[in-house]
């Protein structure tokens, strides 16, 4: 397996999580950029820059995590 297949899966599986429990989330971050990594919202940020410099400074350069906006 390559290793842009692997971000791909991994990145997949962040978006599944994002889906599955985009409810719950909502209830909490409606309206917000959130970062989600190994199945977690790990933070809510201003802006997707914001969000990115912010993965980046907890070692996260290379992923694999997403940065979306949570809405219903």
């Amino acid at each position: 397996m390559t290793q842009k297949y692997i971000h791909f899966v991994c990145l997949s599986e962040q978006m599944d999580m994002y889906i599955n429990n985009q409810q719950e989330i909502v209830k909490t971050y409606n309206c917000m950029i959130v970062a989600v990594k190994d199945g977690e919202v790990v933070d809510d940020y201003p802006s997707r820059y914001d969000a990115l410099n912010d993965m980046k400074k907890r070692g996260f350069d290379d992923g694999p995590y997403i940065i979306i906006l949570c809405t219903p």
